[in-house]
């Protein structure tokens, strides 16, 4: 009868734990440290933000001059990463699943972007470089 309740605990315990949610890049509780900004200095490689089905993760991002940050699609729906503040615009164009769009900031400076597929209203977000 033990061997039943410390089995029946066991397999509690394990479907407890495996219907946790994933807290999605850059929302508290998940690790990549505060503000929402990945782990790791200027030039450490760990600058993501996703692309989520009507959301970017984090929304709001600081990095360094020279910095590259990436951009991820993992959501079903088409976006865009379009930034409004830059001259020329800087786009990815609109891409799906699996996308990935980069860039390098050079100068310090506050950019701020959206997906002109869904518009600002739902999906924006912005970059401070300091």
């Amino acid at each position: 009868m033990k061997v039943v309740r410390a089995f029946s605990l066991l397999v509690i315990v394990a479907a407890v734990l495996s219907c946790q949610a994933e807290v999605p890049p850059g929302l508290p509780g998940n690790g990549t440290g505060i503000g929402g900004n990945p782990p790791g200095g200027p030039g450490s490689g760990a600058k993501q933000i996703q692309v989520g089905d009507n959301f970017f993760s984090p929304n709001s991002f600081n990095a360094h001059p020279g910095d590259s940050i990436t951009w991820n699609w993992t959501g079903s729906n088409q976006h865009s990463v379009t930034f409004t503040t830059t001259n020329p615009i800087i786009d990815s164009g609109v891409q799906g699943t699996g996308g990935k769009f980069t860039y390098t900031f050079a100068q310090t400076g506050v950019y701020s972007y959206y997906c002109k597929v869904h518009g600002a209203a739902v999906m924006s977000g912005t970059i401070t470089i300091q």
